[in-house]
């Protein structure tokens, strides 16, 4: 089970990710003038994501190892 770790974070973090990025982008550029902004907020939601999702997959994973 835990070998399929790098293969379901590599799918489904990237995936999570984008669509907060997505999401993010598309409600900050109504509020600011400068694409720069909304685009910086929008990363930065999206490497969050992506790290939560990871390490909330790893944690889960480990979980699982340690009830067997």
């Amino acid at each position: 089970m835990t070998d399929l770790y790098p293969a379901i974070a590599l799918i489904f973090s990237p995936v999570a990710a984008a669509m907060a990025f997505l999401i993010v982008y598309d409600e900050y550029q109504r509020h600011f003038t400068e694409r720069k902004n909304a685009l910086k907020i929008a990363l930065k939601a999206a490497l969050a994501t992506f790290i939560f999702f990871n390490i909330l997959l790893f944690l889960f994973l480990q979980a699982v190892r340690f009830l067997r």
